[in-house]
């Protein structure tokens, strides 16, 4: 058996992601070195995925529904193995792709806690340790993920 993947494109469709990319599926059953009921299929795999932001800053993506194209990028209804090919191993690889946007957010931190005066810094560093993905919002070529902070009391400059 042999799936690959290829061409992927991403868009923006009805506050989802649309991530679509080419397949094309070889697979058979051989014996005594001989493949008996070959099948091969190539068209294109369109995922509807919501994106999601864990506690550890991890965003990946739920596909919520998917669709089949041929190569013509018409409509494909395909059953038995090769659908089962696609489903079992080209869903489970997408849904599987994460990004870690850990290392922004302590960028972002770091740069925070120097805005603060010095001795307002232990509320500072809570509301830093506060902060938590919010809501994430898709729009045509972005993609913007709130985030959420706590703030126990507001700073406010000396003004003699």
């Amino acid at each position: 058996m042999k799936i690959t993947i290829s061409e992927p494109s991403v868009r923006e469709e009805s506050s989802r992601i649309l991530f679509e990319t080419k397949v094309h599926v070889v697979a058979g059953t051989y014996i005594l070195n001989n493949c008996v009921m070959p099948i091969e299929w190539e068209g294109y795999l369109a995922l509807i995925q919501k994106p999601i932001v864990d506690s550890k800053w991890n965003l990946s993506f739920h596909t919520v529904d998917s669709t089949l194209y041929d190569k013509h990028h018409r409509s494909s209804k395909i059953t038995g193995i090769a659908w089962d090919l696609v489903e079992t191993h080209v869903h489970e690889y997408l849904e599987g792709i994460t990004i870690n946007l850990a290392p922004p957010i302590l960028e972002l931190k770091s740069i925070l806690v120097e805005l603060f005066p010095i001795d307002f810094q232990d509320p500072v560093q809570r509301m830093l340790e506060s902060m938590r993905p919010g809501i994430i919002d898709t729009s045509p070529g972005e993609l913007q993920i709130g985030i959420l902070t706590e703030v126990a009391e507001t700073y406010e400059e000396d003004k003699d």
